[in-house]
């Protein structure tokens, strides 16, 4: 016992000749971790590329369609639709860094960046890795119920109408204007007296 106490203690001297550790996380980039001062074998650590680490949100860029919510599986977005707004609430507390939101994204809105300290103090900080913007929602001309956000619904009738051979584009802007803003419910129920049946393109 004696013997592996005088190692351990020749152990612990030899170690202190030498730095054992560096900065957290990864250093001070100032300093030149190969000089001998700090021991033979040290080297600036550094944060990788590529690194999952906070997504960072785009209110501008975002169209409310809430993809990012449906593929995530921490919980961490969460939407509310309310007085004709959709509510986003982000808890990155609850954040696992997946990237899901990031890839389903249509509108690039989302990126997840190299931050991945979320360690708070006290309660009061909590709230600083919270994030809450709102969408304004087109509401049904007949029953009144969300149909979808306003950004979306000119994002994707452009898109439609664009993608489209000239033949069947003024009958699809046509489309839209009689059902676009429609929920999916009463544009079923009319769907025969707004001739939205896709038979006519035939």
């Amino acid at each position: 016992m004696v013997k592996g106490k005088i190692k351990l203690l020749k152990e612990a001297l030899e170690s202190s000749k030498s730095i054992q550790t560096l900065d957290y996380p990864g250093g001070d980039p100032q300093i030149d971790y190969s000089k001998p001062r700090f021991g033979s074998g040290a080297k600036y650590s550094h944060i990788c590329e590529g690194l999952r680490g906070v997504p960072q949100y785009s209110e501008e860029d975002c169209c409310g369609c809430a993809a990012c919510e449906s593929v995530c599986t921490a919980n961490t977005i969460k939407t509310e639709d309310v007085n004709g707004k959709r509510i986003f609430t982000i808890d990155l507390g609850r954040c696992v860094f997946c990237g899901r939101c990031e890839e389903e994204c249509p509108e690039d809105a989302i990126k997840l960046t190299s931050r991945f300290e979320l360690a708070y103090t006290g309660p009061d900080s909590q709230n600083l890795e919270k994030v809450k913007f709102e969408r304004d929602l087109i509401l049904c001309e007949r029953c009144g119920n969300p149909v979808a956000p306003v950004k979306q619904y000119e994002i994707y009738s452009e898109k439609v109408v664009k993608n489209l051979g000239e033949k069947w584009r003024e009958q699809s802007k046509e489309d839209i204007e009689k059902a676009g803003k429609l929920c999916r419910e009463c544009r079923r129920r009319n769907a025969y007296t707004l001739n939205l049946h896709t038979r006519k393109y035939y």
